[in-house]
């Protein structure tokens, strides 16, 4: 009995301490629906970095968006960049690890934080007097938080039906604060469905614009002062 009782408590422990170091996620949100042609922005999120008995500050991280080359093309345009959740870049508080798109499909990006972690910890800090051009990186993150936003153009013309297409990370690398590294962690996959404006759509669109030119050449609808 002793020895069932045992093997018992040893299972709850090792599903226990699973549970606590495997909480940590990196998943991809779609910010609205994509109707090609035009562009789509995906956030890459984390959470769980302090809950489930993680409890850390995320100092580095890095890793390979993928994406259908066939479906998408990137696209460097706002709102797509880095989130400011390790510093801001331009203000000399991260260093930004992304990489210039050279394989169609593979999109490496990445930041490193020169921020401090915690008032507790912290060697150049005064935490009486906090700095606002350095803060903490404490006083930045939370549980969960936006990594960095990458845009995609969907080119694919009216009249294709709806595709399917799967977005992925992989290669992922995190750290702490104090460069240890973080893991495990879950970064499941994101099924993003591109949706092409009818034909049919389009055609009324430009028929419909047509007639209303043809009838403010005719004098029929007043001219706006703009």
């Amino acid at each position: 009995m002793k020895k069932i009782l045992r093997i018992f408590l040893f299972c709850f422990v090792i599903s226990a301490t699973t549970q606590a170091f495997a909480t940590i996620s990196i998943t991809l949100d779609q910010q609205s629906k994509l109707h090609a042609p035009g562009n789509v922005f995906i956030d890459i999120k984390i959470s769980g970095l302090q809950s489930g008995g993680v409890n850390a500050l995320l100092g580095a991280w890095e890793l390979d968006f993928l994406y259908d080359p066939n479906v998408f093309q990137f696209v460097a345009a706002p709102p797509a960049g880095l989130g400011t959740f390790l510093g801001d870049e331009s203000l000399g508080q991260a260093i930004s690890l992304a990489q210039p798109v050279i394989t169609p499909g593979i999109f490496h990006v990445g930041v490193l934080s020169l921020l401090e972690a915690d008032a507790a910890t912290c060697v150049f800090c005064d935490p009486l007097n906090p700095d606002p051009l350095n803060p903490l990186l404490e006083d930045l993150q939370g549980d969960s938080f936006t990594l960095a936003t990458v845009g995609l153009f969907a080119p694919t013309a009216g009249g294709a039906g709806i595709i399917n297409s799967m977005l992925r990370t992989e290669n992922i690398i995190l750290s702490d604060a104090f460069g240890n590294v973080l893991s495990p962690f879950a970064h499941p996959p994101k099924l993003t469905n591109v949706v092409p404006i009818p034909a049919t759509i389009a055609l009324v669109g430009i028929g419909l614009f047509g007639w209303l030119t043809a009838r403010r050449s005719r004098g029929l609808f007043p001219v706006s002062a703009y």
